[in-house]
């Protein structure tokens, strides 16, 4: 019930869920630790595209299910993490079913909890791109004191604790991209841009995941015991890496 109040809030709430949007059906997930600069490239590819797509972000859907929880202030516990991410997943899906391209912010630092956002999207046939921020210690430091940049209120312990639970992102089973936010990130914010409303199809970089079982399919027969075979596909040249 509580989930079911916060969701009908967001949506009377957002403009652009009373509205159809622009197309394509696609969602670009944002992955990376506080102070990476997820919501930095979000803002850059806003100032390139500005209306077009819906952000969805679990920071700006939190404080409203913990208003609908009952509580003064968000808590942070497993009932409030859970309820969070299956308003903001219902709030992708409501986006998706309206035709409008979106953007997931959240850390989403392993591959199980980026579903809120895989799931409406398979559902919903949308293309997915999953953009995995990485930064440097140092830049990391002094974005504390420029918070505003990054919209982050993390201190750096939690930026450090964040980054080691990160899985490797090779372990992504979407099309993904890897940024280092230490340099001009103006490129990619154009090239996510184009491929967000629909101008081109894929972007530098890209590198899909494709990990045989990793889809519900069990091995060959005779073939159990063995290794899956890891191929690297790299979406914008064509290679293929295999490991």
């Amino acid at each position: 019930m509580e989930s079911e109040i916060a969701l009908l809030k967001i949506i009377q709430k957002n403009a652009q869920l009373q509205q159809d949007g622009p197309g394509p059906s696609r969602v670009l997930v944002m992955s990376g630790p506080p102070l990476s600069g997820k919501s930095h490239l979000v803002g850059l590819i806003e100032k390139r595209v500005p209306g077009r797509f819906l952000l969805v972000r679990s920071d700006e859907v939190r404080p409203i299910v913990s208003k609908c929880l009952g509580r003064q202030r968000p808590a942070y516990d497993d009932i409030e993490h859970v309820t969070t991410f299956m308003v903001a997943s219902e709030v992708v899906r409501a986006g998706l079913s309206l035709n409008w391209p979106v953007i997931v912010d959240a850390t989403n630092l392993k591959e199980e909890f980026r579903r809120w956002a895989y799931v409406p999207a398979d559902d919903l046939k949308a293309s997915t791109i999953v953009v995995f921020m990485q930064v440097t210690d140092e830049i990391a430091i002094a974005r504390l004191s420029e918070r505003d940049r990054d919209g982050s209120a993390a201190t750096f312990n939690v930026y450090q604790k964040l980054k080691y639970e990160m899985e490797p992102v090779d372990r992504c089973t979407r099309p993904y991209l890897v940024i280092n936010s230490d340099g001009d990130m103006r490129p990619h914010a154009k090239n996510l841009a184009d491929w967000l409303t629909g101008k081109v199809d894929t972007v530098p970089g890209l590198k899909n995941r494709v990990h045989e079982g990793a889809r519900g399919k069990g091995p060959a027969p005779g073939d159990a015991g063995k290794e899956s075979k890891i191929t690297l596909v790299d979406f914008y040249t064509g290679e293929v890496m295999e490991r």
